[in-house]
């Protein structure tokens, strides 16, 4: 029978018959249980990315360091959308958004907040505006805070990407260190360097960062700094190398769940710290 025989009411009933296998066959694709490593020149790639912008951020503006204003639409700073179309190329905005920010200052640090907004929209002008729209408790001081559910819900909301092992890590590689500028005195207690490449191994270890002994040494060229993705159904968790001043060696593993909330995130000391940031 030629299409053009075949009844409306027939034929919209076998294009939607089509839909519904391509959603079943999409469905069932992600309840597999998947793991897998992410490669290591998307991991090099990505680091060169980033490491290129975050040199041109700039210093601090004064601004916010004199506590003059937090919204950085009033002085000449970074423009946090170009995370998104400067660094993780996985990553979307959904349409109409914008991501924005406020800076939070006081006797102790300073750091931002991020959150997204319409574009038509304007935005907040104080990080105590930011808090109460989405129901946040200021933190008592400001040391770097860790992402949690409640901090990364204001901007990752607004963000699309595949379930994917490289949507996921670069999801989770985002909500962990995107709010990583612009620290000022004790939010810098929070340096985490992320290390997912054999390259960045072999740097920790002729440097010595960390001031490890031969011993962590040698146990850190057995380590594959390789991200590592595991999904299964809808969640999914990555597991991430970092080093930190204060804590030393570990693994972290972000729990995430698609397609765009971030869970939390457990860590794994691999090698305790040797020395410690004082302020």
């Amino acid at each position: 029978m030629s299409k053009s025989l075949i009844p409306k009411d027939a034929a919209e009933l076998v294009r939607q018959s089509g839909a519904l296998v391509k959603r079943g066959l999409e469905l069932a694709s992600l309840t597999k249980t998947q793991e897998a490593f992410i490669p290591e020149e998307d991991c090099l790639r990505l680091t060169q990315r980033k490491r290129t912008l975050t040199r041109s951020i700039g210093p601090l503006p004064k601004e916010f360091e004199q506590g003059k204003t937090a919204n950085p639409h009033d002085v000449n700073s970074f423009d946090v959308n170009r995370w998104l179309t400067e660094v993780y190329d996985s990553i979307q905005l959904n349409n109409g958004l914008t991501l924005d920010y406020v800076y939070a200052f006081d006797a102790h640090g300073g750091e931002p907040f991020l959150y997204a907004r319409l574009k038509s929209a304007p935005p907040f002008e104080t990080v105590e505006d930011l808090f109460a729209a989405f129901s946040i408790v200021r933190p008592e001081m400001l040391l770097g805070d860790e992402p949690t559910a409640t901090l990364c819900k204001p901007f990752a909301t607004a963000l699309s990407f595949s379930p994917t092992s490289k949507g996921f890590f670069q999801f989770a590689l985002f909500c962990m260190s995107a709010r990583r500028f612009y620290l000022y005195w004790h939010s810098n207690y929070n340096d985490r360097k992320y290390i997912l490449t054999r390259e960045a191994i072999h740097f920790c270890i002729e440097n010595r960062i960390g001031d490890i002994t031969t011993e962590e040494q040698n146990l850190l060229r057995t380590i594959d700094p390789r991200p590592r993705v595991r999904i299964q159904g809808t969640r999914a968790d990555v597991s991430l190398l970092c080093f930190e001043t204060n804590l030393g060696y570990s693994r972290l593993r972000v729990f995430l769940r698609w397609p765009n909330a971030f869970e939390r995130f457990e860590d794994e000391r691999i090698i305790k710290p040797h020395s410690a940031l004082l302020y």
